[in-house]
């Protein structure tokens, strides 16, 4: 395993992820309680009936980015982790994971907490995995996927920023949604031809 590598390509996508998800907890985090203790008797009655409570979320304008691409960037950047865990974004439907921590911890600002770095948890995982076992190793070093998709992050991170070009960022999305479909083709393609050799040897 290149540790070096896999180790750089997660600090770099945890330098993205972090601060962006930080700032979309930022938007609403005053309008979440401090502690699920503070539950009125209805909202009570309504985690006994296993329905999750969330939090009130004083019209869109709370939490919404200033421009929708900035939501889109990290969990496209993560896409694996976004497809398991139906990723978090604050006052929209809750996803999976939240189901699941909101389910013990109702929800509260440690539920955010715990959810959030479950999420930098896995993407760390996972960008360490991914850059730490390249499935090639072009001539090439940016068309290797996992090059390319970081690539393609930094680029939208940039043009989200950037006035009256934000719109923009949705191509290098698009890009890094792409090349992580490449990935699972070479996943596949690498994957099943090892796992029959190791099932052929193991037979004989």
């Amino acid at each position: 395993m290149n540790w070096r590598r896999g180790i750089l390509l997660a600090g770099i996508h945890l330098a993205v992820a972090v601060p962006l998800m930080v700032w979309a907890e930022a938007t609403w985090w005053p309008f979440i309680r401090t502690d699920a203790n503070t539950l009125t008797d209805a909202e009570k009655e309504q985690i006994t009936e296993g329905e999750l409570i969330t939090s009130p979320c004083y019209g869109w304008q709370y939490c919404w980015p200033v421009n929708p691409e900035r939501g889109e960037v990290v969990p496209m950047d993560n896409l694996p982790i976004a497809l398991l865990s139906g990723w978090h974004e604050p006052c929209k439907r809750s996803s999976r994971i939240d189901a699941v921590v909101e389910g013990r911890l109702g929800r509260t600002r440690r539920s955010e907490i715990v959810t959030v770095s479950i999420l930098f948890l896995g993407a760390a995982i996972q960008w360490l995995l991914i850059g730490g076992f390249p499935l090639t190793q072009p001539k090439r070093w940016w068309l290797e996927p996992g090059v390319f998709i970081t690539a393609c992050t930094l680029i939208g991170v940039f043009l989200v920023f950037v006035p009256y070009a934000h719109a923009l960022a949705r191509i290098p999305i698009l890009s890094a949604v792409l090349a992580w479909f490449w990935w699972f083709g070479l996943l596949v393609w690498t994957g099943v031809p090892f796992g029959w050799k190791r099932a052929a040897r193991k037979s004989s």
